[in-house]
């Protein structure tokens, strides 16, 4: 995405919630195709004023596996058409400080989490009761899939490429843009074998053991939701540092990076794929990466 010229700093746009409320996220930064943003607190059943106190104040999220998180995050993509810029507030130097090591894409849930966080405290029941329906579908669509990987990328290969992402990036074409350009040199087989390793060795990852150390969000039987997402965007955390780090967590669950998502990692074939053949990328890989999908490591 072409950033919108117009766009600044400290803008302010307004969400419709799925309930018919109003929220609203503040842009605090961005650079290409990437923003840092924050959920306010704002939750109404009208539109903010620009003066509205709460715009200014940063969602606390509690809700299951969230302890006292501020709703800060990079998100990848397009704004949908339903924002509607409200205006720009000045930010303040602790403002500008704040940053985020979780990096994901901006959907048709981007800044759903204040009506999520009333709900967890005023509606707990239906509230995990649809997140539930979405794990048992989940669930169901990965179990009809067998998994057999297929030609993979030689394995230095695939980790000099990993080796060029740069984890502390703060855009998308910060953190996989040189492993994406020297993915396109080579053929087209070539990037869709990175796609078939990345899936693979994410697959050998999803283990029951793997998501109870992931830090916040961890796996844990007593707490009724767990987000198989977040699991997933962890893992391509531990790919994204590196094969020493993989290999360590792979053998050892406990060593797994704790508290970070790296979600782009899953977009970088697609992306090279686009520039080297003028199309979209079709392929579908061997092995799910999706949670859930290594029967073996969740029995």
């Amino acid at each position: 995405m072409i950033i919108d010229k117009g766009m600044n700093r400290g803008d302010v746009y307004v969400v419709l919630m799925t309930d018919g409320r109003y929220g609203a996220i503040r842009v605090l930064r961005f650079g290409n195709d990437s923003y840092l943003i924050y959920v306010s607190t704002y939750l109404d059943g009208a539109p903010p004023d620009l003066g509205d106190p709460r715009l200014r104040t940063i969602l606390v999220q509690n809700r299951f596996h969230y302890e006292q998180v501020p709703a800060v995050k990079w998100e990848t993509g397009k704004f949908p058409l339903s924002f509607i810029h409200l205006g720009t507030l000045e930010l303040t130097p602790e403002e500008e400080a704040l940053n985020s090591n979780t990096h994901g894409t901006i959907s048709g849930s981007t800044g759903l989490e204040a009506l999520w966080e009333w709900r967890y405290l005023n509606d707990r029941e239906a509230l995990t009761k649809e997140f539930d329906q979405q794990h048992e579908q989940l669930l169901a669509r990965v179990r009809k899939r067998r998994h057999k990987p297929k030609t993979m990328l030689e394995d230095e290969l695939f980790w000099d490429l990993i080796s060029l992402l740069d984890p502390d990036g703060e855009s998308e074409e910060a953190i996989i843009g040189a492993c994406v350009e020297r993915l396109v040199e080579l053929p087209v087989a070539q990037i869709q074998r990175f796609e078939e390793t990345l899936a693979f060795i994410l697959y050998k990852l999803d283990t029951r053991e793997h998501a109870r150390h992931i830090g916040l969000g961890a796996f844990q039987e007593e707490v009724g939701h767990f987000s198989a997402d977040n699991f997933l965007y962890a893992r391509c955390a531990a790919v994204a540092s590196g094969k020493r780090t993989y290999d360590r967590a792979l053998k050892d669950p406990a060593r797994m990076p704790q508290n970070t998502e790296m979600e782009v990692v899953l977009g970088i074939a697609a992306a090279a794929y686009v520039i080297r053949s003028g199309r979209t990328m079709n392929y579908v890989t061997g092995c799910s990466y999706e949670t859930f999908s290594n029967r073996s490591g969740w029995k």
